[in-house]
């Protein structure tokens, strides 16, 4: 939907408001250079011939009125003693004292606003180009950009060009007129008309599209809004004279067709009484479809007159037709729905078309409406059709349904058994890491509990041999100081043994640590591998029995280390003993 130019009368501004600067064209001579066939060097040779300067701008706005004032009676006596030479030869009648003795002094200025807000940026670039560019019919105008508001501003006296082309010279009407529909121009605002159909045309030209609206205010206080798109301004503006004839013979036609069938009806109703039914008749009849005697000189004129009335008389009875045809359609619903009254008490179709007969008396409608019956029953017959298919489709539908559910039965019954089994394995993985947590505790445990015991023992054997070494020193006399001294340096080497002993538990213990870490990484990727058997499980379950295997092996692998490792600890801790003893008693 094309957008709107907002557009808004102000009548009998205050001059206060004008600014001579925003003067759209030559006062005067803008408007009259419209009416000029000549080229632009020719009208200037004119001008200059005949002493008319051009003046572009003023001080103040009484300057530009009197130089319109001036111009305009110098254009009455050129016309009036050489003609309009390549003006518009029209002009000589409208260019006279008595249309524009008055001058332009009498502050008689309208303005219209134009309101582009909701157009977007380029499209009121256009609209501003083509504002600008376009002649108002006013002899002084002025134009104003603000913004999205243009304003035209203009002095109510201008030159108008009726259906004719007769031209004239008048007062634009205080109100605003977006159709040039009018018959007589000076009644109207002519200017307006004119500029906003000249407006549509450019943007036309310019493949812009837009409507021109406004409110005004009824006699009630009511504001109501009217909408003319620039497609209708245009054609309105083009049409001929013979055309708007031809409208007004229509119009002229469809009342009168609009008459006779009232009075028809009236007939019908008898309503009047006979004489005064005649009465009407003849009256009508003499009006109408009578021949003119007066006019008729000779046997071609009665032709032409008959021929006339045969045409008349064959347009009034088509557009009585057709608004016979209207009237039926109109009632052809009502009568529609008391057929189907009159079927849902039983009556035949024919009866109940008899009934609709007899009440409305209007043979068209009846025939209308039982086109809307007939139509009734073909959509059944499109209705059963239509459901015998949907039947089709159902038990289509209906198999394939039965299809999936046995499909979803079986998949349900594959995730169920997946469910259990992975369940199943769950369990599994639970119980192996639970024993695997047990076995590792347990190995813990029991390496902890031989270092401690390595641990106690070793210390008991120093402090028995501390407190052996002690009483045996005690014992001894100063002669046997060197025996003390061998003794301390056996001591020396003693500790020397002991931290040899030391440094091999914590090799021990970085064997053992590692041993835990390598069985804890295999326990990490046994339960991997577990998970992995979910998907996989028939190949797993020889895996995992080969890793429990492993495992077994590895945890009795590290129990035989463990025990060969005890004896010979206790082994040499004996044999250092005996040695140990050995020396004392030889020294």
């Amino acid at each position: 939907m094309a957008n709107s130019i907002n557009v808004s009368l102000f009548p009998k501004i205050n001059t206060s408001e004008i600014d001579v600067v925003s003067l759209a064209n030559v006062p005067f001579l803008g408007l009259m250079k419209g009416f000029w066939s000549g080229e632009e060097d020719e009208l200037k040779e004119y001008l200059e011939a005949h002493q008319i300067p051009i003046v572009n701008s003023f001080k103040s706005l009484y300057e530009a009125e009197e130089y319109a004032t001036t111009v305009s009676q110098a254009f009455i006596k050129i016309f009036a003693k050489e003609g309009t030479g390549k003006f518009n030869y029209r002009l000589a009648n409208v260019i006279k004292e008595k249309y524009l003795k008055n001058g332009f002094h009498d502050n008689n200025y309208n303005k219209i606003i134009f309101d582009i807000s909701s157009f977007d940026e380029e499209t009121k670039n256009a609209i501003r180009e083509i504002f600008f560019s376009t002649l108002a019919r006013s002899f002084i105008s002025f134009k104003v950009d603000n913004d999205d508001v243009l304003e035209l501003i203009y002095h109510k006296r201008g030159i108008y060009q009726d259906n004719s082309k007769r031209l004239g010279v008048s007062l634009a009407r205080d109100r605003l007129s977006l159709l040039q529909n009018f018959k007589d121009p000076g009644d109207n605002n002519y200017i307006s008309a004119n500029f906003i159909y000249l407006m549509a045309k450019a943007l036309m030209e310019k493949n812009i599209i837009v409507n021109f609206k406004y409110d005004y205010i009824v006699g009630s206080g009511q504001v109501l809004t009217k909408e003319v798109g620039s497609e209708e301004v245009i054609k309105v503006a083009n049409q001929t004279l013979a055309e708007r004839e031809r409208e007004r013979e229509v119009q002229e036609i469809k009342k009168q067709a609009e008459a006779e069938l009232q009075k028809e009806k009236n007939n019908r109703r008898d309503s009047l009484p006979p004489e005064s039914i005649k009465a009407e008749t003849y009256k009508d009849y003499s009006t109408s479809n009578r021949f003119s005697m007066e006019k008729a000189q000779n046997s071609e004129d009665l032709e032409k007159q008959a021929n006339d009335i045969l045409h008349n008389y064959k347009l009034v009875e088509l557009e009585k037709r057709r608004l016979r045809l209207e009237e039926a359609e109109k009632l052809s619903g009502d009568i529609y729905q008391d057929i189907l009254q009159v079927l849902s008490n039983g009556a035949s179709i024919v009866e109940a078309l008899n009934i609709c007969n007899q009440k409305y008396n209007n043979k068209d409608a009846v025939n209308m409406a039982s086109m809307f019956l007939t139509k009734d029953l073909l959509n059944l017959s499109l209705k059963e059709k239509e459901i015998s298919n949907l039947k089709e489709e159902l038990a289509e539908a209906s198999l394939e349904k039965n299809k999936l559910l046995d499909l979803i039965a079986q998949r349900e019954e594959s995730i169920k058994e997946l469910r259990e089994n992975n369940r199943e394995l769950e369990k599994q993985k639970e119980t192996l890491k639970m024993e695997n947590e047990k076995t590792l505790m347990e190995i813990q445990e029991k390496y902890t509990t031989i270092l401690k015991s390595n641990k106690e023992r070793h210390n008991a054997q120093l402090e028995e041999l501390a407190k052996s070494y002690e009483n045996k020193i005690n014992n001894l006399s100063g002669e046997q100081k060197n025996i003390y001294d061998k003794l301390q340096i056996a001591q020396k080497e003693n500790a020397v043994l002991e931290k040899k002993l030391q440094q091999a538990n914590e090799i021990k213990n970085e064997e053992i640590n590692a041993s835990i870490k390598e069985l804890q990484d295999k326990v990490s990727s046994l339960i991997n591998r577990t998970i992995h058997i979910a998907k996989e499980k028939n190949n797993e379950e020889k895996s995992i029995n080969e890793k429990i295997d492993d495992l077994q092996k590895v945890i009795k692998k590290m129990n035989n280390t463990s025990t060969k490792r005890k004896t010979k600890s206790r082994t040499a801790k004996s044999s250092e003993k005996d040695d140990n003893l050995f020396s004392h008693t030889k020294d």
